[in-house]
């Protein structure tokens, strides 16, 4: 009741969507879902989506009812928080770092929850942010 309290005062956008993901409550898959008609907030519905629920891999989750499919065929519980389809855990959000398929911001948006909810933190994702030419001097 509190998020959806909260996300009614807030406007729309793609932090909104990822911040709603990643509370992980299996219950918001229509909220999420609802912004993949939306054109400007289309793609962070999916990666939103995909944050909670898992890659959907081969299939297409655009699709009439294809998320709704894909989220009834994981048999969720609704009083579990989840990340990609997984019972939510350091463990979880440490290997979703890991894999290194998210951006800077998500990454560091990741290792905050990792901070907040008590769990360790992987200083080597931390450090390696900002590598690049200009370290060394180069534009």
């Amino acid at each position: 009741p509190t998020l959806e309290r909260l996300v009614r005062t807030c406007p729309v956008t793609p932090e909104l969507l990822d911040a709603v993901a990643r509370f992980g409550n299996p219950g918001s898959w229509a909220f999420l879902a609802h912004h993949l008609a939306d054109p400007e907030l289309q793609h962070a519905a999916a990666a939103a989506l995909t944050t909670l629920f898992g890659d959907p891999g081969e299939t297409d989750p655009v699709a009439e009812g294809g998320w709704e499919a894909m989220i009834g065929r994981l048999r969720l519980d609704p009083d579990r928080r989840y990340r990609r389809g997984k019972h939510w855990s350091p463990d979880v959000v440490t290997e979703e770092c890991r894999a290194g398929d998210l951006c800077r911001v998500a990454t560091e948006r990741r290792l905050d929850e990792l901070r907040a909810s008590g769990g360790r933190v992987l200083g080597p994702v931390r450090a390696l942010h900002g590598w690049g030419a200009s370290m060394h001097g180069r534009e």
